[in-house]
């Protein structure tokens, strides 16, 4: 009895941990699925089940492409050029990488880089090859604010997810 209820205060932890992950824009969303795996398989797979498993890694798949993406989406909104979108989206993850490494506040050096990254490049590449800056400076919002809506409907997934693996491992 003792270690089933080590075993559900555990999982819980692992969901917050999942969130957190997320916020990093780290593969948060796939932690929690592992996590509900480790637990059903501790108790025989009948308590989450492989089907609510699949359900789950289905939403934390379209949450990740999402947050790629978002980006992205954000820039081509606003009028970006192809390449600009790209730019979006290498911008953010490198972004993100830096500023990890440059402001190791947590949360707020992920979340910073990840947007100015996103701006930055889809804003550089925009200026290089169409030369208007105000024009690539709004492409450059449009590509800031796409990777916010990204960070987003990520965390809102390990929510969801979260509570797949909570509803179903309890109820």
């Amino acid at each position: 009895m003792t270690i089933d209820i080590l075993w559900h205060v555990g999982l819980g932890l692992c969901l917050l941990a999942g969130w957190l992950l997320a916020v990093f824009q780290l593969p948060g969303t796939w932690f929690i699925v592992a996590s509900a795996a480790v637990y059903d398989w501790h108790f025989g797979w009948g308590s989450i089940t492989w089907q609510v498993l699949a359900v789950m890694a289905l939403l934390a798949a379209a949450a990740e492409v999402a947050d790629l993406l978002a980006g992205m989406k954000g820039a081509q909104k606003a009028g970006a050029s192809r390449a600009a979108s790209w730019g979006a989206l290498v911008g953010g993850i490198c972004g993100t990488i830096a500023f990890i490494l440059l402001i190791p506040i947590p949360i707020v050096g992920s979340i910073l880089g990840g947007l100015l990254g996103s701006f930055g490049g889809a804003f550089v590449v925009e200026r290089h090859f169409h030369g208007d800056t105000g024009k690539s400076a709004k492409v450059g919002l449009g590509a800031a604010i796409g990777r916010l809506v990204g960070l987003l409907i990520k965390l809102m997934t390990a929510i969801i997810i979260s509570g797949i693996a909570v509803g179903t491992a309890i109820f």
